[in-house]
């Protein structure tokens, strides 16, 4: 039986915690003995443009269930759509194979591009609305008390709480209906569009923008169109009116923070500032970044502030997703980009074998064949006395010193010698 028809049949709490994968009497106790001070931690995290978005992170037995919620309620809308015909996606966030770049490339060589954003975008899904999609939405109709026990475990404080692991999925579900009546409402009009989160795009080569979605108002200045707005509001969700913006085709047009406006890439001061990091970082062993002063508790004139780092995560996730855009644009054969890398490509690289091989403050062994590293491991566990340096026996198990990622010796054919790092001081420029 499929999932999502045993979840229709599902009549009681007890159905849904064989489900999930817990006992009854422990999700009764996460949903109605665990104190609501426990059950969320809540902290704020700065925005780009200023402000604060708080986030409100589940308890660990809690995050389980919900997570385990998300991949049930995954699994369901995997069954829609292998039952459904194929359709052009609407949703790009919190979606298997979808992201900000599939979102983007529906909005390229457009004449304009226009953007708008739902305000207070989760908290705006309360209790009600969940329980209701729940109960009548066509492909659920659940049983009521099996539709209760999903949005207890979903909402917090009459709200889907921005850190929950089922809050995406949840969100997209619900979001749904508001895609489908302006995926409508834009083809009515010639129109291209998309939402990927609280982030909704439309795009048109039309010679004139139409004024039902947006109007201009003064100067550079645009606001979403009365009959857009009433069909917002109409699906139960707010227009962040301070972030609506209208980008023409001989200006520089961004959606979801990458340029469309022949093909999707990168904004060149992101790629910029990236570089420049990288370039401190090879020479210094650490890099900054400027962040505004608004978002580091100044006032909003005031000069940027520059912020050092020395981990190497944050960068690490820019080329990331620098390198995962332009090898996406780059339509040239893998072979060819292997032999003539692009300049972000090789950076990219050059990143990575520094952090994998430089900056290490351990021992670094790398052997040559595959099962090297099973020999190293049994050598240093039965001679510690001999090699301090890469080992030693705690409560009776190996604990290797070997490299700095999760006490596993790395198997590639390469090898560097820890003795030409000296102790105490950064790894040598490469």
């Amino acid at each position: 039986m499929s999932k999502l028809q045993t979840l229709r049949d599902a009549k009681k709490l007890e159905d849904v915690a064989k489900m999930l994968g817990f006992t009854p009497s422990g999700l009764s106790y996460i949903l109605y003995k665990l104190p609501d001070s426990k059950k969320y931690t809540s902290f704020e995290i700065p925005k780009r443009n200023g402000g604060k978005r708080q986030i409100k992170a589940p308890e660990s037995s809690l995050s389980l269930l919900q997570r385990r919620l998300a991949t049930l309620l995954n699994e369901c809308l995997e069954e829609l759509r292998e039952a459904t015909p194929p359709r052009r996606p609407l949703a790009h966030g919190f979606e298997k194979g979808r992201s900000i770049i599939t979102n983007a490339h529906l909005h390229k060589r457009r004449r304009y591009v226009f953007n708008l954003d739902l305000a207070d975008f989760f908290p705006s899904i309360n209790f009600g609305r969940v329980r209701g999609f729940f109960l009548k939405d066509k492909h659920f109709s659940l049983q009521p008390p099996v539709a209760t026990v999903l949005t207890q475990i979903a909402c917090f404080e009459n709200e889907l709480p921005q850190g929950s692991p089922c809050s995406p999925v949840i969100s997209n579900l619900i979001g749904h209906v508001l895609d489908g009546r302006l995926a409508r409402f834009a083809k009515t009009h010639k129109c291209t569009y998309s939402r990927y989160a609280d982030d909704i795009t439309f795009s048109t080569s039309r010679k004139d923008f139409p004024r039902e979605i947006g109007v201009p108002v003064s100067g550079a200045a645009w606001q979403v169109g009365d009959e857009l707005r009433a069909r917002i509001k109409d699906a139960g969700f707010e227009v962040n009116d301070k972030k609506t913006r209208m980008q023409f085709r001989l200006s520089r047009q961004v959606t979801t923070g990458l340029m469309v406006n022949e093909k999707v890439n990168i904004r060149q001061e992101y790629l910029r500032a990236a570089r420049h990091m990288c370039d401190a970082l090879f020479k210094t062993g650490s890099y900054y970044r400027m962040i505004p002063a608004m978002l580091s508790g100044g006032a909003g004139g005031e000069p940027p502030v520059k912020e050092v780092i020395t981990s190497l995560n944050p960068l690490g996730g820019t080329l990331a997703h620098i390198y995962q855009v332009k090898n996406g644009a780059d339509l040239r054969d893998d072979d060819l980009k292997k032999t003539k890398p692009t300049a972000t490509r090789s950076l990219y690289f050059r990143f990575l074998f520094y952090k994998n091989f430089v900056a290490h403050t351990m021992p670094l062994i790398v052997p040559e064949g595959k099962t090297d590293s099973v020999y190293l491991r049994a050598a240093i566990q039965y001679l510690t006395a001999y090699h301090p340096r890469l080992g030693e026996i705690v409560d009776g198990k190996l604990e290797t010193k070997a490299t700095p990622k999760n006490n596993r010796i790395i198997s590639v054919t390469w090898v560097r010698s820890y003795n030409s790092i000296p102790d105490g001081t950064h790894p040598p420029r490469y």
